[in-house]
Formats: C-alpha cells, sequence, structure tokens
C-alpha cells in the first residue's frame, strides 16, 4: 500500500507510481501526484519529438524513428492503469471517500460514453468533469475531510480520525 507522507523527490514518486501499479489503496501527495504526472508525459514526448527529427533526416533513420513511436505507444499502454490508481490514491488524500471516487469515475465513463449521441452537451459535461478532476488533484492533503455529521458529506468525503 502507498502511504506517502512528507515530501517525495522524483524518485520516489517515479518508484511508487510503479510499485503501485494496482494499488487502489493509500494515498498520494499531491508532490508525487505531479512528479509521476511529469514523467508520465516527459517519456513519451521525447521519445515522439526523437522520432520526429529522425524522421527529418531522411529515410535511412525512418526505422529508428518507429522504433521511438512504439516505444513512445507502449510506453502508453504500459502507465494507462498506475495512471489511474494513482489518481485514485490522490483523490483519497485530499479527501474523497472510496463512494465519492466511484462516482467520479462513474461519471466521467457516462459522460465519455454520451459523447458518441450527445456531442455538445456531453463535451460540456466532461470538461467540467475534468477540471473537477484536475481540482481534485490539486488539492491539499485532507482539505476535503469533513467533521460534519450531514450523512451526504460523510458519504463523499472521509471523516476526519
Amino acid at each position: 500500500m502507498i502511504l506517502e507522507k512528507g515530501k517525495v523527490h522524483f524518485k520516489q514518486a517515479i518508484r511508487d507510481f510503479w510499485c503501485g501499479y494496482i494499488d487502489f489503496k493509500g494515498f498520494t501527495t499531491r508532490a508525487g501526484y505531479w512528479w509521476a504526472v511529469l514523467f508520465s508525459y516527459l517519456v513519451p514526448v521525447l521519445c515522439v519529438t526523437i522520432a520526429t527529427l529522425l524522421g527529418f533526416m531522411g529515410s535511412s533513420s525512418a526505422n529508428i524513428a518507429l522504433i521511438f513511436l512504439i516505444v513512445a505507444l507502449l510506453f502508453g499502454i504500459a502507465i494507462f492503469i498506475p495512471t489511474v490508481t494513482l489518481s485514485i490514491r490522490r483523490w483519497r488524500d485530499a479527501g474523497l471517500s472510496n463512494a465519492g471516487i466511484i462516482i467520479l469515475c462513474v461519471l466521467d465513463i457516462l459522460f465519455n460514453g454520451l459523447s458518441i449521441q450527445f456531442h455538445t452537451f456531453s463535451n460540456a459535461l466532461t470538461l467540467i468533469l475534468g477540471i473537477v478532476m484536475l481540482l481534485l488533484s490539486i488539492l491539499p492533503t485532507d482539505k476535503l475531510v469533513t467533521h460534519s455529521q450531514y450523512p451526504l458529506w460523510k458519504f463523499l468525503f472521509r471523516s476526519h480520525s
């Protein structure tokens, strides 16, 4: 179980990212989350950039460029599950309960599925939900933890221990 505490440096965040491949339990700090997000964007961008530069060099380096594009694609596939688990741990760290996280994920799937039928309306809902997910990732640890006895808040947010 990933239980990041205190300051998390880049190397620790990447280790936790890969060690927590299917770990939906625990917590991820903001620093741990954003270091892992940076890593998950840098690798494919670097591979695609190198492939593009090799492509400009001529047909003799086209095979090497293709290898870099395949590496970027395989990396994207490989990080799909740990990115989902990382986000879930981050939202839990911010204070969402398991039920709140499930509702957020179901809404995301639902809104993305609706975009096939109702483009404009669903795209707006998907954008709003994406902003909510981003804001949840930015919030400090335990920001949404509730002291309330109101059942809905206790259902959506973790209770203060």
